[in-house]
């Protein structure tokens, strides 16, 4: 049924203190997410790729997804992870071994659809090099497996607004929220990352669509894949 894994390592960057017996949840959570259950489809074009290479500035969001893994299933989304353009061809992200770096090439590599988003018209430069500055100082930094604002630790959605939040810009957006309803109560007694900002969800917040991958439409604020592509 599994086919092999996709990006298989050991996570081994935790916070300080981190109980031993979380280490081994996360890992095994981490390997089972990248199984791969799905053929891949979808793929970035050649014309995705210089599309976007052309209108990427940076400080720019990009909002990724993949449909292949148990992990795009659990989170069910058409984008499912965030970056921040820093420039160079890099873009800082928070992945499972902690904040790092990712190459442009290897960002086309791995997914299947891409969004660009940029701050409002008239964004003073000054905020936009905070923003950047300040995911770049959290460089090795590890992943937050505890959902938590309370910890130096991110995950990726998290990093890429509280960036911005950081350098005094109004994202619109919190990066972790309080459930409403009974239906996300019962989510967030489940796993606290049912009230985590979702990538999709940043659409939503004080950002222009720069840009949309050939499979991808908007529809009002909603993400969808395009149908017979």
């Amino acid at each position: 049924m599994f086919k092999l894994l996709k990006e298989f390592y050991l996570i081994k960057n935790f916070p300080n203190r981190y109980p031993f017996y979380k280490k081994i949840f996360a890992n095994l959570g981490f390997i089972f997410s990248r199984l791969i259950i799905h053929r891949r489809e979808n793929r970035l074009s050649f014309n995705d790729l210089f599309k976007a290479n052309l209108r990427l500035r940076k400080g720019d969001i990009v909002l990724c997804g993949e449909q292949e893994t148990v992990f795009s299933d659990i989170i069910g989304d058409v984008v499912n992870h965030a970056v921040i353009y820093v420039g160079r061809r890099r873009f800082v992200e928070a992945i499972g071994r902690g904040v790092s770096y990712v190459s442009f090439h290897k960002l086309f590599t791995l997914y299947h659809n891409l969004v660009i988003l940029r701050t409002a018209k008239g964004t003073k430069r000054k905020v936009i090099r905070q923003a950047i500055r300040w995911a770049e100082n959290k460089i090795g930094k590890p992943y937050d497996y505890e959902w938590s604002a309370r910890n130096e630790a991110y995950f990726c959605s998290e990093l890429a607004n509280e960036a911005y939040l950081k350098s005094g810009y109004k994202t619109r957006l919190r990066s972790l929220g309080y459930p409403r309803t009974l239906t996300k109560k019962i989510q967030a007694k489940i796993t606290k990352a049912a009230n985590a900002l979702h990538p999709v969800r940043m659409i939503k917040g004080n950002f222009r669509v720069i840009f949309l991958s050939h499979n991808l439409e908007l529809a009002g604020k909603k993400l969808r894949l395009k149908k017979n592509i």
